[in-house]
């Protein structure tokens, strides 16, 4: 059984939290199934629905369960090729934790060839993961992470990286 002091702290604070009503009832659903267990295991839910999971876990300090909901995040953008739609999120998210700097690693290591020539990212108006640019896409990340990328893409092998690339390099 769960921490029973823990789970009514977060208990209480999600009450006051969820006040504005913003929040969606399939992240909360995931939350609350998240810790309401003695063994808890990364959420099975689509990369919109883990991106909500996370912002609405950000005030509680939950370092276990958000390793979990990072787990699945990983997992997922794998299944569907949404690596870059990771990245570009993760780019939002408060970075004064060298957690997050992890994060970033274990994407980039787990994108694909595929992946990083046909870029992905939210579109928050439809709520849709829809493909960009690479221009696009690069664009969206902080410039310390864009010239790491580039650089990385372009010293692993530049000749192949290029013909893979054509058209996508043209912005």
């Amino acid at each position: 059984m769960a921490d029973s002091k823990r789970l009514a702290d977060v208990d209480c604070k999600l009450q006051d939290f969820l006040k504005d009503g913003t929040k969606s009832a399939r992240s909360i659903d995931l939350l609350l199934n998240m810790i309401n267990v003695s063994e808890p295991a990364p959420p099975e839910a689509n990369l919109l629905d883990l991106f909500d999971l996370c912002n609405l876990m950000d005030p509680f300090y939950l370092p276990d369960h958000l390793d979990l909901v990072k787990s699945g995040m990983i997992r997922r953008a794998q299944e569907q090729d949404q690596q870059w739609a990771l990245l570009i999120w993760t780019a939002t998210m408060d970075m004064d934790s060298g957690d997050w700097f992890d994060f970033v690693g274990t994407i980039l290591c787990s994108m694909t060839t595929y992946a990083f020539l046909n870029p992905v990212s939210l579109n928050y108006k439809s709520s849709k993961i829809e493909p960009i640019r690479f221009c696009e896409a690069a664009e969206k990340l902080p410039k310390g992470w864009r010239d790491d990328i580039i650089t990385k893409a372009i010293t692993n092998d530049w000749q192949k990286i290029a013909d893979e690339f054509g058209e996508a390099l043209s912005c």
